[in-house]
């Protein structure tokens, strides 16, 4: 999602389904965080489904992610750089980016 800037955000989960579904597309997908900017993490698919309403076309109804936001990376540059830490560690990001 862009937010209106210059770059666009490529989720890449870490879920098994929504991996199965993302190869069987062959394309990204444009998928929100399961929260509004600045807001808590929905917790359920109830919740994703209040707060997002008509601006979903659906939603996979399963495990939380556990809490902790998605690691954010710039790659328009020569070395990726963190927006924001997540799970992923910056040793892991650069162990693809260089390999």
């Amino acid at each position: 999602m862009t937010l209106n800037g210059p770059t666009l955000g490529i989720r890449v989960p870490a879920h098994a389904k929504l991996q199965a579904l993302l190869a069987k597309t062959g394309v990204p997908l444009l998928v929100p965080s399961a929260n509004r900017s600045g807001e808590k993490p929905c917790s359920s698919a109830g919740e994703i489904q209040k707060v997002f309403g008509d601006d979903l076309d659906g939603v996979i109804d399963d495990k939380a992610g556990g809490g902790v936001p998605s690691t954010v990376v710039l790659l328009t540059g020569d070395e990726p750089k963190i927006l924001r830490q997540g799970n992923v560690s910056a040793e892991a990001i650069n162990k693809v980016w260089n390999s």
